[in-house]
């Protein structure tokens, strides 16, 4: 099932990025997971689908997230480099 899968791999990224996901961010993907998995096991599939929309939506801020705090890591890295050197 595809929504089964949805929730398991938000808890998984939420689990595996820890720390690194800003809490509001965070309480709000738990959110949507706890409200996809309450609609799952309805026959509702337009509520099923919305809530697997929803929660993907909310997914993608964790990739971008990481992103833009990869991209700083690197330019604080570059910049302790060139003072170094």
């Amino acid at each position: 099932n595809l929504a089964e899968q949805l929730s398991y791999t938000a808890e998984k990224s939420l689990k595996d990025a820890g720390d690194k996901v800003p809490a509001d961010l965070k309480k709000t993907i738990e959110e949507k997971i706890v409200a996809l998995k309450t609609v799952q096991s309805g026959q509702d599939v337009g509520a099923i689908k919305s809530a697997s929309e929803a929660l993907s939506v909310e997914m993608q801020k964790i990739g971008s997230h990481m992103n833009a705090s990869s991209n700083q890591d690197t330019r604080n890295n570059n910049q302790t480099e060139e003072k170094k050197g």
